[in-house]
Parts: C-alpha cells; sequence; structure tokens
C-alpha cells in the first residue's frame, strides 16, 4: 500500500529519463516494472520495497544519487499506475506494441509467482494464465488442456487478449477487492515503524541513509 507519496504522474521528460536511467543500470524496461507495479496494485502482499526493488531495479547504477532519482521516480510510477487501476483505467500497452505486451505480462507474472497469497489462490492463477501465455511462460496448448472448447486460431486468440488485456486485469483486481481491504486495514493498525526496516536500518533503496532520514519519511 501507498501513502504520502507524490501522486503526480510522471511527466513526459521524467518518463523519458527514467527509461533511460532503467536502461543504463541494467534494469528491467518500463513496461515490465509496470506490469510488476500491477500486479502488486492488484494484491499488496509485496508491498515492501524490499520484495519489489529486485523485480525492477539492476545492479550496474552509476551511483548513490542516480539510485535515489531512479528509486523516487519508480515510486510515483507505481502510485500511478495504482491509480489508474483504482480509477478502472488500468495501465496496459497499445496491443499493436507486441514487444511492451510481452515485456508487460512477463513482469506482472514474475510478481504473482513471488506472492505466496497469489499462488495458493487456484482462482487468481487461472485469471492469469492467458497474461502467463502472452509473457511467453506458458504454451498455449497447455491453456488448451484446461480450456478444451477454446478457439484454436492462436493469432485471433493473442490479439484478442492484447485487446482485452486491461478487461483481464480489472477482473484480477476485482478478485482480489476483499483481501485488499483486509490488508490495508492491517496495515494502518501496524506501528509506524516497519518491523522489516527499523528506523535506525540502512534504507531498502541503497541510497547508504539511514531508513528515518531517507525513503522511512515516506509511508509505504
Amino acid at each position: 500500500m501507498l501513502t504520502d507519496v507524490p501522486s503526480e504522474p510522471l511527466t513526459e521528460e521524467e518518463e523519458a529519463e527514467l527509461i533511460r536511467l532503467l536502461e543504463h543500470s541494467g534494469s528491467v524496461s518500463l513496461a515490465h516494472a509496470r506490469g510488476v507495479f500491477s500486479a502488486l496494485a492488484c494484491e499488496h502482499s509485496l508491498s515492501d520495497p524490499s520484495d519489489w526493488l529486485g523485480l525492477v531495479l539492476g545492479g550496474q547504477v552509476a551511483d548513490q544519487g542516480v539510485l535515489k532519482r531512479v528509486f523516487s521516480l519508480l515510486l510515483r510510477d507505481r502510485f500511478a499506475i495504482a491509480q489508474c487501476l483504482q480509477l478502472g483505467e488500468p495501465y496496459v500497452p497499445h496491443p499493436e506494441e507486441h514487444h511492451r505486451i510481452v515485456q508487460f505480462c512477463k513482469g506482472f507474472v514474475r510478481t504473482t509467482r513471488q506472492s505466496g497469497v497469489w499462488q495458493n489462490d487456484v482462482e487468481a492463477i487461472g485469471l492469469t494464465l492467458p497474461i502467463a501465455v502472452l509473457a511467453g511462460y506458458l504454451k498455449l496448448d497447455s491453456l488448451r488442456k484446461l480450456h478444451p472448447n477454446m478457439a484454436v486460431d492462436e493469432q485471433a486468440w493473442r490479439k484478442e487478449q492484447r485487446s482485452g488485456l486491461g478487461r483481464r486485469l480489472l477482473e484480477v483486481y476485482e478478485h482480489f477487492s476483499e483481501l485488499r481491504a483486509s490488508q490495508v486495514a492491517a496495515a494502518r493498525a501496524e506501528p509506524a515503524t516497519s518491523e522489516k526496516v527499523g528506523r535506525n536500518d540502512d534504507c531498502p533503496c541503497g541510497s547508504g541513509r539511514k531508513f528515518k532520514k531517507c525513503c522511512g519519511r515516506t509511508q509505504l
């Protein structure tokens, strides 16, 4: 869950900057990161940065200042992606942007596989199987075995799934609505200081500062 994070979406210039910084640091693409953020918005068990930074950020960051800038931009983008889902307008790449669709789906599926909550929810897994096919993690033939009456024209099926990706994300988001509400309530009931990261611990963003003097000033 995100609170007290700047709500302004990235400007075109900031988005271009983030794309460049991610590329130079050996990180995943922005489309991949937004797939990660979409999954995080659906189910909150991996909301701590230490749980998802490894899915997004590479290890070739130039210096701590650059790392902090990337982390700041990622947080804002994550908030915007979550807001879009909440408003019923999920971010998805254009259906004709095949490479971005694949990267987005890879990020989404990789995140679901990190979540024990997700992996123990049969219905949630079923909802995301078509996304796994688009990501290249699952063969369409395997999905056909589960759904024998599924259309056999693979090209038409993929086109339909790309066009309907936003609707599928909303289905997943709605599926987790009750769990999300309980997760939010539990987070609000916890002490302000995270049990995972103490105020005097090193900040998980890697800045080298204490958590209380860095990202601890923003409640996550």
